[in-house]
């Protein structure tokens, strides 16, 4: 119904019609007419409803020209600086060989920085010098697909101790086995489960006896390595994730919500000169 069939509606409802007569001059039914004049049900809005408000919206639209910008000046940066390489040099250069495609791989200054360490030579590669060491240069390409997990730790060490016992004095050279390190005993605690002394005792006897007073110790790090991921997540998480995770989760009050009633209270007692959704947009 629209909005000028309410006005008449009404004009002849306050002249003393009744709703079924009026119900007949606009063409609609006479519950319809009811509702409207007699139970003074409020009216829907017309349309479908809105997902985000004007608000969310227009910081939507910044973050995208924000974004927009970005990528625009990083990509003129990188021409720039490298729009007279040739095609030698760029094929010296190459960091990947996925699927049948090369793929250059270059580190900003946010992660060479990381790396506590200073380029091997000038432009973008992926050999680092370690600082300190005049010798040692890190591939970053051979090292990254060897992330610490403790299967891919045990089976690692497997491996080079079956080269280092192989007929071929190749294999050797490149297969050096290092000495049983702490290291070695997390991965071996976390592939094998091995959650009390007793139980590492029975497995491994050489380490063991040379580190018989501290394997208590020694195991409680290395369950702190199985649960430093998503410890760090959490302590990564901002106030606003945390409230919107929780959020999702079941209220533990009983009764009536103690951390809701005082929200609820905050916002009427300030809504003046705090707007809620503006506040949520904000933080999004």
């Amino acid at each position: 119904m629209s909005a000028d069939e309410r006005k008449w509606a009404k004009t002849w409802y306050s002249e003393g019609k009744q709703p079924s007569e009026i119900a007949g001059l606009p063409g609609r039914d006479t519950s319809s007419i009811t509702r409207l004049l007699c139970v003074q049900k409020p009216v829907k809005k017309q349309g479908r409803p809105s997902a985000l408000t004007k608000a969310q919206i227009d910081f939507l639209e910044r973050r995208l020209d924000q974004m927009i910008v970005k990528d625009v000046r990083d990509r003129f940066q990188f021409a720039k600086t490298y729009r007279n390489k040739t095609g030698t040099w760029w094929a010296n250069r190459l960091d990947a060989f996925i699927d049948g495609k090369h793929f250059q791989v270059y580190l900003n200054s946010k992660a060479s920085g990381t790396l506590q360490g200073v380029p091997a030579g000038d432009g973008p590669c992926h050999e680092y010098a370690v600082t300190g060491s005049s010798e040692t240069v890190v591939n970053l390409f051979k090292e990254a697909p060897e992330p610490f997990n403790a299967g891919a730790w045990v089976k690692r060490r497997q491996k080079a101790e079956v080269l280092a016992s192989a007929s071929d004095p190749g294999n050797k050279k490149k297969a050096k086995v290092e000495k049983f390190t702490p290291l070695d005993f997390t991965a071996m605690v976390l592939h094998k489960n091995l959650l009390t002394p007793n139980a590492v005792l029975a497995h491994v006897q050489l380490y063991c006896l040379r580190n018989q007073k501290r394997l208590s110790d020694l195991i409680e790090g290395a369950l702190q390595w199985r649960d430093a991921k998503q410890l760090h997540d959490l302590e990564q998480e901002t106030d606003w994730g945390l409230l919107q995770r929780l959020a999702g989760t079941p209220c533990t009050c009983s009764g009536q919500c103690v951390w809701w009633a005082a929200v609820s209270d905050f916002f009427q007692r300030n809504r003046a000169t705090v707007d809620g959704e503006l506040l949520a947009a904000s933080l999004a």
